[in-house]
């Protein structure tokens, strides 16, 4: 169902990790069956365990978790990598750092959904990126560009992304880091037609004299 980010000054996410890729809806042609599932065959009852060979107890295995921190208009993320030929400077309009409390790998197919204060889609375009942030001596950060996702769908208030990373795992402490850039869409303007100045009427001719 994903995961909730918390929400600051009306920003907010939803964060879906290993979710399960859309695929296109299969449709049968007139006249065509769709063929059963086969029926599975019983499962055979294990034989009891002799008395003298005790069962092994399994192992537990800790669950990881995620730590999601959320920052609106954030001063302090990396500028936009590769931003292309373009005059206009992208806005860091979101950063979302994830700090994991066990080695967790990261699969296939994930969804971020960015829920922005209305207003801030229209005449925008948008871009995801992500960076392995490490702090280094004076709590300095150093990000390091991962990859970018351009593909994206809208709403009135959200900007949904499909990643599709390769895998990864984030480590046990380590820190991800996504930022939501915006590009504002450069409006053309016409020049206004050129006013035409009226010539000056000619001087007239002095008359000659007799």
């Amino acid at each position: 169902n994903g995961v909730h980010c918390p929400e600051v000054n009306g920003y907010s996410c939803m964060l879906r990790l290993d979710a399960q890729e859309p695929s296109p809806t299969r449709t049968l042609k007139p006249g065509a069956h769709a063929t059963p599932s086969p029926t599975p065959s019983p499962t055979p009852t294990p034989s009891p365990t002799p008395s003298g060979s005790p069962e092994p107890t399994p192992t537990a295995t800790p669950t990881p978790s995620l730590t999601l921190q959320l920052d609106a208009n954030p001063h302090d993320a990396p500028a936009m990598v590769n931003s292309g030929d373009t005059d206009v400077t992208p806005t860091a309009l979101v950063s979302l750092r994830a700090t994991a409390s066990e080695d967790t790998p990261i699969n296939g197919y994930n969804e971020v959904d960015f829920i922005l204060p209305s207003g801030q889609i229209g005449g925008r375009s948008f871009a995801v990126q992500l960076f392995h942030e490490s702090t280094g001596r004076r709590n300095r950060h150093t990000d390091t560009f991962i990859g970018s996702f351009g593909k994206y769908t809208t709403t009135d208030t959200t900007v949904q992304f499909q990643l599709s990373p390769p895998q990864v795992t984030i480590k046990k402490d380590e820190t991800w880091l996504l930022v939501l850039y915006a590009i504002e869409t450069p409006h053309a303007t016409s020049s206004p037609s050129p006013t035409a100045t009226p010539s000056s009427a000619p001087s007239p001719s002095p008359s000659a004299s007799p």
